[in-house]
């Protein structure tokens, strides 16, 4: 199997020179990421001839940015080619291609008024686009959180990837990944808010949201921070105090415990905090017992799973 670890330094360590070799033909799944992007003739195609990556990591354009963008397109020409793929084709229309990495420079062309620009044909599987699309984006820091939080989880479900095989791709540390994942428990008012890139609402506020158990709770303190411009140290103590309400909480529902010793009493809380889920724990006094964790929804479930079964998984693998 082809050494994949090269992703983190950079496409164009696969790259080299585009015109080193000619294009190959689309191949099967069986493809590695290593010939996927092997160097190849680099083509001047029309625009209108190129379609987007449906599956785009970056979901958010900055137009302003790209009004820029255009801007130097017009006065300098593209300097770094598209990436792509060939697309099936008839007689009529001729070929076509989808883009791997580069949309944003193709939006750019098109506002410039470019009517062709440069391409590196290669070939790639669905997922292998998503690599390369990340890779690329996470090299230029395009990407917001919840925007990467969503190609990694895409990599997880639909190609069966663990946390430590994405690292890895993406040149970033297994812990990274967890994180960025875990942004997605979020309820999807503080997602999106997170996605508008806002400066008093960082990935590192939306983290202290985490584990707060009620979403409701966690929606107040996003609006809380960016209305009082909380620091990210600020958001943990208030989500703190939330934590420890709710444990409070926990407590006066379930009523006096009399049996329970307060040894007992303070493991059940250590586990609250830990996964932010209601746990019960029962104990006879040889030590036996049993742990029950209660979860509400399929969120808390793949959670639970992840916490449990993939890191185990992955702690298999050293």
């Amino acid at each position: 199997m082809a050494d994949n670890s090269r992703l983190g330094k950079g496409l164009g360590a696969f790259f080299g020179d585009a015109a080193a070799a000619p294009a190959k033909p689309p191949q099967a799944n069986g493809a590695s990421l290593a010939d996927a992007v092997a160097p190849s003739h680099t083509l001047t195609v029309p625009v209108d001839v190129i379609d987007p990556n449906p599956r785009q990591p970056r979901q958010m354009v900055d137009e302003a940015s790209l009004a820029s963008l255009a801007e130097s397109i017009r006065e300098h020409g593209i300097i770094q080619p598209l990436i792509v793929v060939l697309r099936p084709g008839n007689a009529e229309t001729g070929p076509r291609y989808q883009i791997i990495a580069g949309e944003r420079r193709w939006e750019a062309a098109k506002m410039a008024g470019l009517r062709s620009i440069p391409v590196v044909v290669k070939t790639a599987t669905p997922q292998q686009m998503i690599e390369m699309a990340l890779i690329e984006n996470i090299q230029r820091e395009d990407l917001n959180p919840i925007e990467l939080a969503r190609a990694f989880q895409m990599l997880i479900e639909e190609y069966n990837l663990t946390q430590e095989e994405i690292a890895r791709r993406v040149g970033k540390d297994r812990t990274t990944i967890s994180n960025t994942v875990a942004l997605l428990r979020l309820p999807q008012e503080v997602q999106d808010k997170l996605l508008q890139g806002l400066p008093t609402f960082t990935a590192g506020h939306a983290k202290a949201l985490i584990g707060i158990p009620n979403p409701d709770d966690q929606i107040h303190l996003m609006n809380l921070i960016i209305s009082q411009e909380l620091s990210v140290r600020q958001a943990e103590e208030h989500a703190r105090t939330l934590k420890d309400a709710a444990l409070r909480l926990v407590s006066d529902r379930r009523g006096s415990k009399h049996d329970e010793s307060p040894d007992t009493r303070a493991l059940e809380e250590e586990f609250l905090r830990a996964i932010a889920l209601r746990v019960a724990l029962k104990r006879n006094n040889k030590g036996a017992g049993t742990l029950t964790i209660t979860f509400s929804n399929e969120d808390e479930l793949n959670m639970l799973y992840e916490m449990l079964v993939v890191r185990a998984q992955q702690n298999e693998e050293f």
